[in-house]
């Protein structure tokens, strides 16, 4: 007779127990007349009591697959209930109201089950308002004199690596993100990541302070060494948020910009949940 493997029994069990739990706490905080998104229909429906609508569209139009953020909004849907996302996350009418987690499980990567209100009301980007999806050059009174594009075979020929001589030390796997920047725009970035280093060749203008602007993503974060001619410039720490995109200024002094052409190095140093640096896209600045 076929047993199945104790701890797989007992993983998957939490897998249905996660899900009951923050199906419960659906029904107990919600209006009886919610309508939520999920791709976890059955278990919780069952449970929470509550109209679930398939957002994936596996149950509109015939069975095409359709972007959740547009049909959660053509649904007019109130809350999302599912597994952790950072996607989700960076919707602006999302807010996470509850979340359960299922410590024991060890088969899901992620063990946290989520509830999000939506509110299709709001204008505010909450991702933007902390971290602007571009960089306000014009207020700041900054002037771009450079840009590169990593990890983008199509990039603009002035901002691709080879103009930069740009090199990885320590390559890790590359990384594509997708970030929705407003309702009807979704941004899609490949970024490169690496283990020990980034350098690049990037212009200036000598005897002026230098400003480097870096797209990374900020589900994870970094720390990196920052090195500009081989000499010492300080530690940049790239923040951990609740999105993907994140975007940072980092001031290099004047008296570190000896030439009109400057190496700009990046050397990696491991922090918490940090496995390695990326970049997805940088603009160089001076003061206009």
């Amino acid at each position: 007779m076929f047993d199945l493997p104790e701890e797989c029994s007992y993983n998957t069990r939490n897998v249905h127990e996660g899900l009951v739990i923050g199906a419960l706490r659906v029904s107990e905080n919600t209006p009886t007349d919610a309508r939520i998104g999920t791709e976890v229909i059955g278990v919780a429906g069952f449970y929470a009591d509550r109209e679930f609508i398939d957002y994936t569209g596996r149950q509109f139009g015939g069975g095409e697959i359709r972007d959740t953020f547009a049909l959660s909004r053509e649904e007019d849907l109130d809350y999302v209930f599912g597994y952790a996302s950072v996607y989700i996350d960076s919707w602006p009418p999302a807010v996470p109201v509850y979340t359960e987690v299922v410590e024991d499980n060890k088969i899901l990567n992620n063990p946290e089950i989520n509830t999000w209100k939506l509110d299709f009301e709001m204008t505010v980007d909450i991702a933007a308002a902390e971290t602007p999806y571009l960089l306000n050059f014009e207020q700041r009174d900054l002037v771009v004199i450079d840009t590169l594009d990593v990890g983008n075979a199509n990039a603009l020929p002035e901002a691709t690596e080879a103009v930069h001589e740009y090199v990885l030390q320590g390559l890790s796997s590359p990384v594509n993100r997708q970030f929705r920047v407003d309702d009807n725009t979704v941004l899609n970035e490949n970024a490169k990541t690496f283990t020990i280093a980034e350098e690049f060749k990037v212009g200036a203008k000598e005897g002026q302070r230098l400003l480097i602007a870096k797209r990374y993503d900020a589900a994870v974060g970094q720390d990196l060494q920052v090195f500009v001619d081989g000499e010492d410039a300080g530690i940049w720490k790239l923040p951990k948020r609740d999105f993907f995109f994140g975007e940072e200024l980092y001031v290099i002094p004047p008296e570190l910009i000896t030439a009109n052409r400057v190496e700009i190095r990046f050397e990696f140093t491991p922090a918490d949940k940090s496995p390695a640096g990326n970049s997805f896209f940088f603009w160089i600045l001076i003061d206009g």
